[in-house]
């Protein structure tokens, strides 16, 4: 089973304005829009049931959309909220050894260095400069000290983020950055959600002791000189349990005329992220455009064998279809419901439920 997962692909029931034009032009817009690529999958497919995130969920939509195809294969180690299994993943590709051979009390997470803003009193978690890898490694030598006196082992991944193992991550509920990104850092900190199982307080206290005392290192540390936005705090997220190497997750950077989605293992997962930026800045026309430019170049290519489900992620849900053989009489009603779908509005699409 081949999964397209496409993120900021919903547009939230607040929006009331399509880059300044009245909701019912919006309508308009999107039914103009030249998607007869994805018009035509979804009219062959059923949509099943999304999910809706509440305002606690730790998990983004498009986290929650990787959750749900990792459902099915790991029975026995459902992914659940705060637990996306996505560090475990990486380790297991990138660190083999070491993946594989983690006991059972064990956990994985990502520790990602970031920036906190302080405005009026509050906190807040705010984009920031990338770090050059020699940078890095010579942060990466003055933190492993730290970590160490908690039981955490650091492994090198990419500038500013470290692949860690302990026993403080197992079953340890986390928030990613992309969550947390924004917003005001206190109500997203481990152990500080009201849903936070109070059997993991102690791992939790523990992270953000060391927490404090990495804030203290990087106050003056040299890889913040002539920084705008100085890298003052480390963020731990992505723990939980996976059996999916990531891979099988192809996270689309870039788009090329002729994308073969069937190229690699028939269970693969691809993630376009390529609406997010328009969708986040309110550029509705910017954000149509390259829908259509995806239908071109990607949406196209779910027309293979191999191809049967379409995952939509918005600010707070996720949109499920899946395509399913059609033979005999079902080939008859799939046409008719082609014909109508034709003719109904192709906008509900794109909205959150």
């Amino acid at each position: 089973m081949q999964t397209l997962i496409v993120d900021a692909a919903l547009i939230p029931q607040e929006v009331s304005h399509f880059g300044g034009v009245e909701p019912s032009s919006l309508t308009q817009t999107l039914n103009a829009l030249k998607a007869p690529h994805l018009k035509a999958w979804i009219s062959g497919a059923q949509e099943i049931q999304g999910s809706t995130l509440g305002e606690e969920s730790l998990n983004t939509p498009l986290e929650e959309g990787i959750r749900q195809c990792l459902v099915e294969p790991v029975q026995k180690n459902q992914l659940g909220n705060g637990l996306t299994g996505q560090a475990h993943a990486l380790a297991l590709r990138c660190l083999p050894k070491e993946a594989s051979a983690t006991p059972p009390g064990l956990g994985w997470a990502l520790m990602s260095l970031c920036h906190w803003h302080v405005n009026s009193g509050q906190v807040f978690m705010l984009g920031c400069e990338p770090l050059d890898e020699q940078r890095s490694d010579t942060l990466q030598s003055d933190l492993v000290p730290f970590f160490a006196q908690v039981g955490i082992s650091l492994f090198k991944h990419k500038p500013g983020v470290w692949l860690a193992k302990s026993e403080l991550f197992h079953e340890l509920p986390t928030t990613s950055l992309a969550r947390a990104m924004g917003q005001e850092v206190q109500p997203w900190l481990v152990g500080n959600t009201l849903a936070f199982p109070k059997e993991r307080m102690p791992q939790s206290q523990a992270l953000k002791r060391l927490q404090s005392e990495v804030q203290m290192l990087l106050y003056n540390h040299p890889i913040n000189e002539k920084k705008i936005s100085p890298l003052n705090s480390i963020w731990f997220s992505d723990t939980g349990t996976s059996c999916l190497q990531t891979q099988h997750i192809q996270w689309l950077e870039s788009l090329l005329p002729n994308t073969r989605l069937e190229t690699f293992s028939p269970s693969q997962i691809w993630v376009s992220e390529h609406l997010r930026f328009s969708y986040r800045q309110g550029d509705w026309r910017a954000w149509a455009s390259t829908l259509e430019s995806l239908d071109a170049q990607l949406f196209g290519e779910m027309n293979s064998p191999l191809f049967d489900r379409l995952i939509f992620c918005g600010s707070q849900s996720t949109r499920v279809w899946v395509k399913r053989p059609q033979k005999g009489l079902a080939s008859f009603w799939s046409s008719l419901k082609e014909s109508v779908f034709s003719r109904s509005s192709f906008s509900s699409v794109f909205h959150e439920n």
